[in-house]
């Protein structure tokens, strides 16, 4: 991703830490955990002019999600740091991240500890549905199509503004000047 170098193994350490954070909390399967994510990377770039990970977050029908949770949370899986555990909530069944180890959380500065938490804070006890409904309402979800990455610049956009045509084909005018 242009703009900002993604670092796996923070993604893979916040992947742990969300697990942890998220115990407790009866509906944390994988749409929470997205949303966990998302929110922590575009709202520390949105207060600090960088995300926690850098990772590169797709449109997904339930909202945005990491493009390499997949293969990192597998990767985890393997070396035996977490394991995902298949949980009944009402009529679906969420797989929830179950951490066997503590995260490593020297990997992460202050500030970025403090969104994380503040994240998990937002949208504990939410539904699924809750926290897929809120990231619906994000400027950059809106912004690009199903399966185009979302730019972090959408980070600093207003929520409430309807996007036109000439304003997407505008903000890939100056993404791309700026390289991202």
């Amino acid at each position: 991703m242009a703009g900002f170098v993604a670092d796996e193994r923070k993604l893979a350490e916040l992947i742990v830490w969300a697990g942890q954070l998220m115990a407790d909390d009866p509906a944390a399967g994988a749409t929470k955990l997205n949303k966990v994510l998302f929110y922590s990377d575009f709202i520390h770039h949105r207060r600090y002019g960088r995300p926690i990970t850098g990772a590169e977050y797709q449109k997904l029908q339930h909202g945005p999600a990491p493009r390499r949770l997949l293969p990192v949370r597998d990767e985890l899986a393997a070396r035996g740091d977490i394991r995902m555990r298949p949980e009944p909530v009402f009529l679906h069944t969420i797989e929830r991240v179950v951490p066997q180890r503590d995260p490593n959380l020297d990997l992460f500065t202050p500030t970025e500890q403090e969104v994380v938490k503040e994240v998990v804070r937002l949208l504990d006890r939410m539904t699924a549905a809750d926290a897929s409904h809120l990231s619906h309402d994000e400027f950059g979800w809106q912004w690009v199509e199903m399966g185009e990455t979302i730019p972090y610049f959408t980070a600093f956009a207003e929520p409430e503004v309807e996007v036109t045509e000439h304003m997407r084909q505008r903000a890939a005018e100056l993404a791309e000047s700026l390289g991202q």
